[in-house]
């Protein structure tokens, strides 16, 4: 992907997902509901032979599966998401306390939403 086609995705997708995004700390084999989910990190993970990766949390470069700890995937909150995105966390900080993890998915997820909080969803939705 061209710089020129990543800054057009991004834009494309700063611009559906508006305000809101679903966002998701998962294990990197864990199932998951949303097949745009499922298949976003599947793609992120099967570029990594190709496309090494950078950690959201120490900035550690993974380029292989076993080096990655957790995904970070959103989705615009919206009846039917058009598109997700993903972010990893290395296996080094995969055991940092969660308020580190925090920390690190606010800062990285600041450039698809500027300026957005980041809070944690109502548990009874």
């Amino acid at each position: 992907m061209s710089r020129h086609e990543r800054r057009a995705s991004l834009a494309r997708y700063r611009q559906e997902a508006g305000n809101a995004l679903d966002t998701y700390l998962v294990a990197v084999d864990q199932p998951l509901d949303l097949p745009i989910l499922q298949n976003a990190a599947r793609a992120w993970l099967d570029a990594l032979p190709r496309r090494m990766r950078s950690c959201i949390a120490c900035s550690g470069l993974m380029w292989e599966r076993q080096r990655v700890g957790w995904l970070l995937l959103s989705v615009p909150t919206v009846p039917k998401p058009p598109a997700a995105s993903v972010c990893g966390v290395c296996i080094e900080c995969a055991d940092l306390p969660l308020q580190a993890l925090e920390k690190a998915a606010t800062t990285s997820l600041q450039t698809a939403v500027p300026g957005g909080r980041f809070e944690p969803m109502d548990a009874r939705r």
